[in-house]
């Protein structure tokens, strides 16, 4: 959505615009539903017709996750990407960005 939104406008760097897909889309809506109430998160999914099950499963999954990955010792939340996804299509994006994101698809 905010890469399709930046050129639309014909704001924001063309290199960051092409990371943006629907894996951005989709993580940045994970972390948007999983930071807000339950009741928020359901009718946030329904309101953008989203499978509110599917969401609990995933976040659910993610959670069983990161509490094996923290109890090895690797930190609270040792996969979040939401900081630095905030970041692309921003000026304050770098090459280390790109790379994650690369990573991550």
């Amino acid at each position: 959505r905010r890469g399709k939104d930046l050129a639309a406008r014909g704001g924001g760097d063309t290199t960051a615009q092409t990371l943006l897909s629907d894996h951005y889309d989709m993580l940045m809506t994970f972390y948007r539903l999983r930071h807000i109430p339950i009741d928020q998160a359901l009718y946030a999914c329904m309101r953008e017709n989203l499978n509110f099950k599917v969401f609990q499963q995933v976040n659910d999954a993610a959670e069983q996750t990161i509490g094996i990955l923290s109890r090895m010792g690797l930190g609270p939340d040792p996969v979040s990407c939401k900081d630095w996804l905030w970041q692309l299509g921003t000026r304050a994006e770098t090459h280390e960005h790109h790379t994650k994101w690369a990573t991550l698809v």
